[in-house]
């Protein structure tokens, strides 16, 4: 059975990583705080004057650097043996609704 405090926990932890995920773009928004912005939205251009970027720069290098950062991440702390022996340790009820939450994640972001 799941123990409420984890419940609430886990759903806690799901509404963090919702904004963590959506605050990646406050860099390129027209309303960031001017030492936070980085693209000028008038002329679709980062606010350096010695360079092209656009919005579409600064989207695809963000996904590249999370995607490495979490790549390096993943394979530095948690091996194939770890993931196994968690997942083994886990409760059915728990890893089903970790898949059940992805999945809702995933519809809900597309």
């Amino acid at each position: 059975m799941v123990n409420a405090s984890s419940f609430v926990g886990g759903c806690l932890l799901t509404l963090l990583a919702g904004a963590l995920n959506g605050a990646w773009n406050i860099c390129v928004k027209d309303n960031a705080p001017g030492f936070l912005k980085a693209i000028d939205r008038s002329s679709a251009r980062l606010t350096s004057e010695n360079n092209e970027f656009t919005f579409d720069h600064a989207w695809g290098l963000g996904m590249l650097h999370a995607t490495l950062l979490n790549l390096v991440l993943c394979f530095t702390f948690l091996t194939p043996e770890f993931l196994t022996s968690t997942i083994q340790q886990a409760a059915t009820v728990d890893v089903i609704m970790i898949i059940l939450f992805s999945v809702l994640w995933g519809l809900g972001k597309s």
